[in-house]
């Protein structure tokens, strides 16, 4: 089962790769079984900042309250910026690639008739900590391949 799990991610690799050559040209080396095991932990938390910055049903349709994410966005797009050309930039995309491709397709309820505003900012507190996390997490990597 781990070897069709493995054969399976390195098929997905591949595939993200091949998708967008800028990606491939940007890392240098190979994307190996020890990446695809380190990574793993920043793919689940870009995999949940994705989930709440890009929710198949919007906690709002209000746009004052959906802008209260802007800041969340700009960090994301930061991090994004700052792991450019490492094995994290290959993480992002396997994790937008199987969040595209395992989004279930929902019928939404009227948003706004739950607590939207409350909702919004549990999911910015949240977000801000997964943010927290993939920071950590790519200063750590980055601090254990400068120092090999």
């Amino acid at each position: 089962m781990r070897a069709i799990a493995l054969s399976l991610m390195a098929l997905l690799v591949a595939a993200c790769v091949q998708n967008d050559q800028s990606t491939a040209d940007a890392i240098e080396g190979s994307y190996g079984v020890e990446d695809v095991a380190a990574g793993a932990e920043f793919r689940f938390g870009v995999h949940q900042i994705l989930t709440i910055l890009e929710p198949s049903c919007p906690l709002s349709r209000k746009a004052a309250l959906l802008a209260k994410f802007d800041p969340v966005k700009e960090r994301f797009d930061e991090i994004g910026d700052a792991v450019s050309g490492t094995v994290h930039e290959i993480d992002i995309a396997i994790a937008r690639a199987d969040r595209s491709r395992h989004e279930p397709v929902r019928q939404c309820i009227a948003p706004d008739l739950s607590d939207a505003e409350a909702n919004i900012e549990r999911a910015i507190v949240k977000s801000m900590a997964l943010l927290d996390t993939l920071e950590s997490i790519s200063i750590q990597r980055s601090d254990n391949e400068g120092g090999q």
